[in-house]
């Protein structure tokens, strides 16, 4: 699993710049994989929607706390965000 993610991010994240991911815990991404009615391996085994996923965590440019805080903010509801498919 690690190595598929890697390689997403690589290709996904491999542009000039500086980037900041955001990670959610193990409990955070199952709680959304079941509110979204997927499995880990529905994920993994699609390429597109993992790398939907792995970048709607991707913001361009280094960011102190203040920053961050403002972005998740930006980016996040009440509702569960459901990446393109």
């Amino acid at each position: 699993m690690t190595g598929v993610l890697v390689s997403v991010m690589e290709g996904a994240l491999s542009g000039a710049g500086l980037f900041t991911v955001f990670a959610p815990t193990n409990d955070g991404f199952n709680k959304t994989l079941g509110e979204l009615g997927l499995s880990a391996e529905d994920v993994l085994g699609n390429q597109a929607l993992l790398t939907d996923i792995l970048l709607y965590h991707a913001a361009a440019g280094a960011m102190d706390a203040q920053a961050c805080s403002v972005w998740v903010r930006s980016r996040c509801s009440t509702a569960t965000p459901r990446p393109p498919r």
